[in-house]
């Protein structure tokens, strides 16, 4: 069977603003989940090469692939069965260290070989340019060489590019809220906005669009928003979490054109936009961070920042910023990603077993900011656990800010190496335990918390019964005063669940509606 060369190429160039994506060892998870048939196979195909090209294993970014079989045909000028454009996107979206050598402004060419009898397409070369910061150059070193990586700047940049790994594992062990946050302030303590590159349109398309700035330990390189939300999606793409936790890079206008980061959560989506955390960004002080919008649509969404105050009578004013999702990222994603969650995602809900709609998830939130509770080393915060009485004791005391005990420990058999020693001490001191052989061990009731609260209070006397039938005569004025500061209100059927344990959320939820 004769073949003959295509006699032509196709020049299909990426515009600058499209996307970048995956990771050095993370899997290439959308274009797995979203591609078929012979664009499934180019993509796996193309993200073997580009893969080896960004390790400094290959001198040439022209991919030959064997097509036989893939069901790809040529007909006059054009290449029928497979995506190209759609694939590279997704490459993009997927490998946002892989492709940091890669020039998206020139774009790729294509081109095949084919059977001129049944127009089958058997070899597919692809091209894909070089930037001019990893190409081989010239030896007057006045030009490059568009498809000529050279390793050595390869291998410099995925050395460089592993520092992300330390990154990843320095913060392993945090919540996964905490672990966001965390990378959020590394990005932004390792870099500034490169505000040159974005102002110069003649500004080489490069490394200030790319991550490997943000990992080289440099204090002199800065990157654009490009570099920022790909070092923020690779970050996410290297590490394990708790829930289910995917991070997209997504371009459109805020202001002007921009990238940010869209991170789904338990199937809801939220922004992201690290650039605009950065210092003296709208930002900074919060608000662009894991945020939802009420407003949300495919088409984008607005986010209301409130009011920062600074102190000493100065103040961050609120403002409002529009973001809109350029065309690309409709037929990428669709609404499912596109569409923000109505509400902010939060500490409490990084927790596996806090769902966003609970009534104790801004209580968590603030006891948890206040150190006053963390949740367990297998990602649940111990919704429905009972407390012992040590847990509300330490829990108490640090929300008094852990003051150190004014006497000498007064227990016949406490080990003064336990957590919640000084815990245990102050409450003697303050008149909340007045036995010495106290079973620090047992299960704390809602009778236990509320009277601890109201002793502290100072034991505030109503003289009138509680209204609740479980409630005995000493215990009145307790809840009666638990009930009008709105502590409380029962478990309804008349009762106040007297002898009921106490379990962490409604805990927690007590001291936030105590001293919120």
């Amino acid at each position: 069977m004769k073949k003959r060369l295509l006699a032509f190429v196709l020049t299909l160039c990426m515009a600058l603003t499209l996307l970048p994506g995956a990771a050095l060892a993370a899997e290439a998870a959308y274009g797995e989940r979203t591609l078929a048939g012979a664009d499934l196979w180019l993509y796996r195909q193309l993200k073997e090469k580009i893969t080896q090209v960004a390790g400094g294993g290959l001198d040439s970014s022209v991919f030959d692939l064997n097509a036989a079989g893939q069901g790809i045909t040529c007909s006059g000028s054009s290449i029928q069965g497979v995506d190209v454009n759609k694939v590279v996107l997704l490459l993009l979206e997927d490998c946002p260290y892989e492709l940091y050598w890669y020039d998206k402004g020139k774009g790729f060419e294509i081109s095949c070989s084919y059977s001129n009898l049944d127009l089958k397409v058997t070899t597919l070369r692809v091209r894909m340019y070089v930037s001019q910061d990893y190409a081989v150059l010239s030896a007057d070193g006045k030009q490059y060489y568009y498809f000529q990586p050279d390793p050595q700047k390869t291998g410099a940049a995925a050395a460089i590019a592993r520092n992300a790994l330390q990154v990843v594992a320095q913060y392993s062990a945090l919540s996964d809220y905490e672990k966001l946050a965390a990378y959020r302030n590394y990005i932004c303590g390792q870099v500034r906005y490169h505000q040159a590159a974005a102002d110069n349109d003649g500004y080489p398309y490069g490394d200030p669009w790319q991550l490997i700035y943000v990992f080289d330990n440099d204090p002199g390189t800065n990157v654009v928003c490009e570099g920022y939300a790909k070092a923020f999606k690779y970050l996410c793409d290297l590490s394990s979490f708790n829930n289910q936790v995917e991070c997209y890079t997504v371009s459109g206008v805020n202001g002007g054109d921009h990238m940010w980061n869209l991170v789904r959560i338990n199937g809801r989506s939220y922004i992201a936009d690290v650039t605009n955390c950065d210092e003296n960004t709208s930002g900074m002080y919060g608000g662009l961070f894991l945020a939802g919008a009420s407003d949300s649509t495919e088409d984008g969404f607005t986010i209301e920042i409130p009011r920062f105050e600074l102190g000493g009578g100065r103040y961050a004013p609120a403002r409002r910023e529009r973001y809109t999702y350029r065309n690309e990222m409709k037929g990428l994603f669709g609404a499912d990603v596109l569409k923000l969650a109505p509400a902010d995602f939060t500490q409490a809900m990084s927790f596996t077993d806090v769902a966003a709609e609970e009534y104790y998830v801004a209580p968590i939130d603030w006891a948890m900011e206040r150190t006053i509770v963390l949740g367990y080393d297998d990602g649940r915060f111990g919704v429905g656990d009972a407390c012992s009485q040590a847990h509300i004791l330490t829990f108490l005391w640090r929300s008094q800010n852990k003051p150190e005990p004014a006497i000498a420990n007064p227990y016949a058999a406490l080990d003064t190496d336990e957590y919640y020693a000084k815990a245990a001490v102050w409450a003697y001191e303050k008149g909340l335990i007045a036995d010495r052989d106290f079973d620090f061990n047992a299960v704390c009731t809602r009778r236990d918390v509320v009277t601890y609260l109201w002793k502290l209070a100072g034991s505030p006397g109503t003289g009138a019964g509680s209204g609740f039938a479980d409630v005995p005569a000493e215990l009145a004025d307790a809840v009666n005063w638990a009930a009008a500061k709105g502590i409380t209100q029962g478990v309804g059927g008349g009762l106040f669940g007297t002898n009921d344990p106490c379990t962490r959320e409604q805990i927690v939820t007590f001291l936030y509606r105590a001293y919120k």
